[in-house]
């Protein structure tokens, strides 16, 4: 689908709705890791086009030659640390994160990191533009405001 404007340029209109980019956090690849899910939950592990399915919660670190995930049951799974490694599940993914869990539905991009620590990593949330929104209205704009100021935040944020 496009549209065109007066001088000619064609705009293509987008044909799905965008997915949203979060970093939640950035690990130096010295600490204990990062702990995701929670018991009884299946997680979906995704490295190199295949997929592991593990109990949670899980516990995710990388050294310079591997991702090292331990599930639920304590056994070990190792993927390429130079490849994304990929968690969703059937129900939001429970993380410790600034002080406080949250929840996240998207899928959760154990992503490399350009730093020089080759152990570095990025946690990235993937999310549909639409189910992000108002967690930024929630966080951004105070309980007792307008509707339209609500409204215009969240025409902002798209």
């Amino acid at each position: 689908m496009s549209s065109e404007h007066s001088d000619g340029h064609h705009l293509d209109l987008p044909t799905h709705e965008p997915v949203i980019r979060v970093r939640l956090q950035h690990e130096d690849g010295r600490g204990g890791g990062v702990d995701v899910g929670t018991q009884k939950q299946d997680i979906n592990l995704k490295s190199s086009g295949a997929t592991t399915t593990v109990p949670g919660p899980v516990n995710i670190k990388r050294t310079r030659h591997a991702w090292t995930v331990t599930d639920g049951d304590s056994k070990t799974h190792s993927f390429p640390s130079d490849d994304q490694l990929v968690l969703d599940a059937d129900r939001p993914l429970r993380l410790n994160h600034k002080g406080g869990v949250r929840r996240y539905g998207g899928s959760l991009h154990c992503v490399p990191s350009s730093d020089e620590n080759l152990a570095a990593w990025d946690l990235i949330e993937h999310v549909l533009v639409e189910a992000y929104l108002p967690g930024v209205l929630v966080g951004e704009l105070y309980k007792g405001w307008t509707e339209a100021c609500y409204s215009a935040q969240c025409v902002a944020a798209r």
